[in-house]
Parts: C-alpha cells; sequence; structure tokens
C-alpha cells in the first residue's frame, strides 16, 4: 500500500488527506488516511462530492445512491464502500484503496508491446468477472428477500482492476440500476461508455443483467485479440458498429483462440438479448467448460506474476472509474498482420476523435455519455439508427 511519502495537505472530519487521485463531473478523490482511537488507521480512496454540486440535490442524491448501492454488494471481486457521511456541507464516501493494474492499461502495454494476453489468462480474469456479476445481479435484500435488480451497466476496461494478488476487482458501481425506488436511477439518459454498451441500453431500453453480458463479451474480445471490437473514427461509426457490423470470432484475429471459447464470446454479443446467456452464472459455466476441456486452468499466483512482468510494478489504484471525457475510446489495438485474415484497413479500428466545440457542457456524474461533440448530420443519423431494431451478427 502507499506510504505517507507527503504531509497532509488538509484535515477532513476524521481523515487525513494527501494527494490528488482523480476526478470527474461529480466528484474528486484523494488518498486518505482515517485516524481511529488507540492508533487506528485505515487507508482509503476518499471521494467527495463536489461543493458546487452539494445545492443540487438531484447530484446529492446520486451521490447517496451510489453509496446505498455499493455498500450493499460485499464480494471479494468487488470494490468495497466502507463509509457514506458529511463533514459540514459536504458529502463523502470512503472507498477500498489497493494495487494492480486496471485493464484497460494491461490492453495498453499489450497493444504496445504487440502482444496477447495468454488464453488462460484471460479466461481466469473473466471467470472472476461472471463470478461478481453473478453475486450482484442475484444480490437479494437483506431484510425482505427482494431481488435488487442491479445491474452494472459500465462494464468496460477501466472499471476492471487486477489486484497486485492477482485477483479482479469490479468498480464503480456508481451508474448501476437497482429496481427498488430509492436506488432507481434516473430514466432516459444514457450512462456508460459507447463502446461496451449493448444494443438496448443505446437505446435506453429496459435493461437487465444480460446487458452486462454483452459489456462482457466485449471486453473478452478485446482480452483475446488485443484489438477494439467497436471503436470507430468518431460515435456515430461506433454506434454502427454495435448495431450492425458482422461480429468476427476471436480466432480469426488469434488463431490459439479454441473453437469452444469463440462460441462463448460470440453467445455473450448476441444482439437480441434472449440469445445470449441468461445468467453471469451460465456463462461462467461455459468459460469453465473451455479452461477444463482445453486444461487451460490457472492460478491467482500465476496471473500476478504475467503482470508483474508485462506491467512492472503494481501501481496504487484508486476505485473510481475514469470521467466520461476520458473514455477507454482514447486508444486503440495493434494487430499481428502476419496472422490476421485479410481486413480492408479502412476498416479497423481507429480513435474515437473528440471535438467538443462551444461551451463547456455542464458538470455530469463520472460515465454520463456526452453526445456534444457529434455533428447535426450524426445526430440525426444516430436518431434515425437508434430507433431502427438492430441486425443480428
Amino acid at each position: 500500500m502507499g506510504g505517507d511519502t507527503h504531509r497532509p495537505s488538509e484535515l477532513f472530519g476524521p481523515y487525513e488527506v494527501f494527494e490528488t487521485l482523480g476526478a470527474g463531473g461529480m466528484a474528486r478523490v484523494h488518498r486518505a488516511k482515517k485516524i481511529g482511537i488507540a492508533g487506528f488507521t485505515r487507508e482509503v480512496a476518499l471521494k467527495r462530492l463536489l461543493s458546487h454540486l452539494a445545492v443540487d440535490r438531484s447530484f446529492v442524491e446520486a451521490f447517496v445512491r451510489e453509496a446505498k448501492l455499493a455498500v450493499r454488494l460485499r464480494h471479494p471481486s468487488i470494490a468495497h464502500i466502507y463509509e457514506l457521511g458529511k463533514v459540514g456541507d459536504t458529502y463523502f464516501i470512503s472507498m477500498e484503496y489497493v494495487e494492480g493494474h486496471d485493464l484497460r492499461d494491461v490492453l495498453r502495454e499489450l497493444a504496445r508491446e504487440r502482444q496477447r494476453m495468454p488464453i488462460d489468462v484471460a479466461i481466469a480474469i473473466l471467470l472472476e468477472l461472471c463470478d461478481a456479476l453473478d453475486y450482484a445481479h442475484t444480490r437479494t435484500d437483506d431484510l425482505t428477500g427482494e431481488p435488487l435488480g442491479i445491474v452494472h451497466r459500465d462494464i468496460s476496461p477501466s472499471n476492471l482492476v487486477v489486484t497486485e494478488g492477482g485477483h479482479l476487482k469490479v468498480i464503480d458501481f456508481g451508474i448501476a440500476k437497482a429496481t427498488p425506488r430509492e436506488l432507481a436511477t434516473q430514466s432516459g439518459r444514457l450512462k456508460g461508455k459507447f463502446g461496451y454498451m449493448s444494443p438496448e441500453a443505446l437505446r435506453t431500453q429496459a435493461t437487465d443483467a444480460r446487458s452486462d453480458l454483452f459489456s462482457v463479451g466485449v471486453v473478452a474480445h478485446e482480452m483475446l485479440t488485443t484489438r477494439r471490437l467497436f471503436g470507430g473514427n468518431h460515435t456515430y461509426d461506433t454506434l454502427r458498429r454495435i448495431h450492425r457490423e458482422e461480429i468476427p470470432p476471436p480466432s480469426a484475429i488469434n488463431p490459439e483462440v479454441p473453437a469452444a471459447l469463440d462460441s462463448a464470446v460470440l453467445i455473450a454479443l448476441e444482439r437480441d438479448p434472449d440469445d445470449r446467456f441468461q445468467s453471469a452464472e451460465e456463462m461462467r459455466a461455459a468459460l469453465y467448460r473451455v479452461a477444463l476441456e482445453r486444461s487451460l486452468a490457472v492460478t491467482s499466483d500465476q496471473v500476478a506474476a504475467y503482470l508483474d512482468d508485462l506491467m512492472g510494478e503494481p501501481v496504487e489504484i484508486i476505485l473510481e472509474a475514469a470521467p466520461a471525457d476520458d473514455e477507454d475510446d482514447d486508444w486503440m489495438f495493434e494487430t499481428d498482420v502476419e496472422s490476421v485474415p485479410e481486413i480492408d484497413p479502412v476498416e479497423e479500428p481507429t480513435l474515437i476523435e473528440e471535438a467538443v466545440v462551444g461551451a463547456p457542457p455542464a458538470p455530469r456524474p463520472p460515465a454520463m455519455v456526452d453526445l456534444s461533440h457529434i455533428t447535426p448530420l450524426e445526430r440525426s443519423a444516430l436518431d434515425a439508427l437508434l430507433e431502427d431494431e438492430p441486425s443480428r451478427p
């Protein structure tokens, strides 16, 4: 864990506050240390609602809703929330603080080194991801037994952290949707990152656990190929790819991927939710069968050793997703042209150009999708695309 290499910049209630770890449209996060009785201390990530938003009831409710939802999730592969509180007029959430690497950085490094993640390592990470989502999706109220109906809705590489011990942590359930009224998110707003959202989420239709599984399919495809799946030149192009473009099996890019794993990934990526895995448990079972049949079992120590070798020393990770203006679309994967079938280079995934025009948008919660940068022509085409029923892969 990070040591006290700096003097605290301020005292905030029972917390000594150190360096800034991240900031989004809704909150700022610092490394902090909670000081308790008899010398007790705990190093945490302290997330504080921005002061100018404290007077906005909707932002305060969203901030409190995030904590209420996340605190119900007690699973080793889901980041922990320790405390929700208020000091003066400032609301805060105290969160887990770990060392490790998020998958976005891992995939960037693989692209830079022109490597692909070993199949067994990818499966190990995906198994823990499915295990965490199965827990969240099937979570019930401790008192009433009522299903919470939790859907993460932002499964993407920046929200998946592999700890220094080689285990996965799913982070940022802050935009997750639960059915009880006190936890319900605002309807009619696109949340998450375009390139990882399911077709039904992009159409702002009701989503369930199967929407998360589509996102898992995108992540799995990219882990196996070291290549963006739905990256486009601009927002509309990305959405067109999600809705219309044929999805190649991972083995078309990485011949080492076995057919059974191809099948599992493509089932997760079915555009019709009824054709996907119907639960994270079902997807986990399919992945486990692949690992068993192909002798692809790997331990967490081996995952940790692989990442240490690839990435070097673990870095301190704040369990907080990148804000919406720093989405996963700011990078692309390289491919080994010698092992890839003929592909029109025009169709290769490229960087999404962010061209925000006019005044900056009003502050918004992290991971909100911003459409301010698209042209009127793209807006019109986007509306037409989202009104149509999606094609099958």
